[in-house]
């Protein structure tokens, strides 16, 4: 995997939410959104803008900062907003050796939509390899305000 600091951000497009300004993305898994790609993998490195250490209420976050893995498998930019979301955290926080500038690494893939609605499974590493956190989250899939 690369690191994040080999990688270069990841530029906001016009049809991203605002939020997005506050974040630092680093893409390194899967296809970019509306690619129209084979399957819903995503994931990169992340952080805020504004260093932060990764606790509880970061990570919860961060499970939810990354463009929606079903992005990857359409072609036209879309909203998704969250329904749902459960995070489950898998070590105590904030974990041995973190720093505020530590990106964490977001896996996400989705392996089910249906009728506008889709799961989407996220992992969330530390850089060192150890597993942070696992989310769960449930979402609609709408046109953006405005588009035909």
């Amino acid at each position: 995997m690369p690191l994040p600091e080999d990688l270069p951000p990841l530029a906001r497009a016009e049809t991203m939410p605002p939020f997005f300004d506050h974040w630092d993305h680093r893409p390194a898994l899967g296809a970019p959104p509306f690619s129209g790609a084979d399957e819903a993998f995503t994931g990169g490195w992340m952080r805020l803008a504004e260093p932060r250490i990764a606790d509880a209420l970061l990570l919860t976050a961060v499970s939810d900062a990354w463009p929606p893995a079903p992005f990857a498998r359409v072609r036209e930019p879309m909203t998704a907003p969250t329904l749902d979301l459960t995070v489950h955290f898998r070590r105590a926080l904030p974990a041995p050796g973190a720093r505020d500038t530590d990106h964490v690494l977001g896996v996400f893939r989705s392996r089910l939509a249906h009728e506008g609605f889709f799961g989407e499974d996220g992992e969330l590493w530390s850089r060192n390899g150890l597993l942070l956190a696992q989310s769960r989250q449930l979402a609609m899939a709408m046109p953006l305000p405005g588009a035909p």
